[in-house]
């Protein structure tokens, strides 16, 4: 999987889908076009499929009395597939969405208190998220979701994504516009490509992850459950 190819380059592969001159002089005034189209592509291919080569792990150390906390540097809300408490050398998943029936049980603004930590959700109020009940002991968070996607905005950046993967998406859809011959067949080689892609990592196509409490709502996506164990 080419990953790492530079934007510049992406642009010179794009221009020989399109059967345009490689010329960097000929392309000056479609440059700026071709590499925003390039860049959507990423987002929305990112967006629309699991890429399980992206996810990582990031901990956060949560305190006795404290609920609410910020989410790490490089993970926002949006990339987050699960959650789970850890206290000492156990992992118990975390179901997304606090209810008000939950507070009957632990009410959070009487401090009432109790292990392990069971459910989260995101505070768009305070840019941080929450936990229930209140932790009575520390412990840590740890978030599980996909890496950031590069900017792909200077010359020298790289694609986080296969580049024939967005390179190829490109070209389907700018021939397209022009209503040529050859967009069916990159169109056919584009999804060919990603279906090869998303086999090869035993990834799927992303189901709406529902926002909700209980019954597991936020178990990580598809084809990428994390399992606790001991140890």
């Amino acid at each position: 999987m080419p990953t790492g190819v530079q934007l510049s380059q992406m642009i010179s592969d794009l221009r020989s889908e399109l059967g345009h001159s490689v010329n960097v002089a000929h392309g000056v005034n479609t440059k700026d076009n071709m590499a925003y189209v390039l860049r959507r592509t990423q987002e929305v291919l990112y967006e629309e499929h699991d890429w399980p080569f992206l996810l990582v792990d990031r901990t956060i150390t949560a305190y006795a009395g404290q609920y609410l906390y910020n989410y790490p540097a490089d993970m926002p809300f949006e990339v987050i597939n699960g959650a789970w408490w850890k206290e000492g050398s156990y992992l118990t998943e975390m179901d997304y969405g606090i209810t008000i029936e939950d507070f009957n049980l632990y009410d959070t603004s009487e401090d009432q208190r109790s292990n392990p930590v069971q459910k989260w959700r995101h505070r768009p109020d305070e840019g941080q998220f929450e936990v229930w009940p209140v932790p009575s002991l520390a412990g840590e968070i740890r978030f599980r979701g996909s890496a950031p996607l590069s900017a792909l905005i200077d010359d020298a950046d790289p694609c986080t994504l296969d580049s024939n993967l967005i390179v190829l998406h490109t070209a389907a859809e700018l021939l397209a516009r022009q209503k040529s011959e050859d967009a069916p067949l990159k169109a056919s080689l584009a999804g060919k490509h990603l279906v090869k892609l998303l086999s090869n990592q035993g990834a799927q196509k992303r189901r709406p992850w529902v926002i909700g409490g209980g019954g597991g709502a936020a178990r990580g996506r598809p084809g990428i459950d994390y399992i606790p164990t001991r140890g």
